[in-house]
């Protein structure tokens, strides 16, 4: 599966359940995440890669760093992934009240 259609698949799930989300590869930021995202208030960047792939150093750079100020990474190949690293999140999920 191209990763094209792997990302948009994890822009289209996310943006369903109400998270914010930007394709930054669009916005032209080398090396940065593919999608950064607002999930429940906790920032995400997001790297997309069809399966077998890994970022490249560049990217492993600025995922790092993500995490240094204390975001949230993940090396996404499938929906399913983003689905079950988010579903970890949801302890910290804001209460409707």
């Amino acid at each position: 599966m191209l990763e094209s259609i792997i990302q948009r698949q994890i822009i289209d799930y996310l943006e369903e359940m109400g998270a914010y989300v930007v394709n930054v590869v669009k916005a032209g930021k080398p090396g940065a995440p593919d999608l950064v995202c607002s999930v429940y208030g906790l920032f995400i960047g997001i790297e997309v890669k069809r399966p077998g792939h890994k970022p490249r150093p560049l990217q492993e750079v600025h995922l790092k760093r993500i995490e240094e100020s204390h975001g949230h990474t993940l090396v996404a190949c499938s929906v399913d992934e983003v689905r079950d690293f988010v579903a970890k999140l949801q302890p910290w999920m804001p209460d409707d009240d």
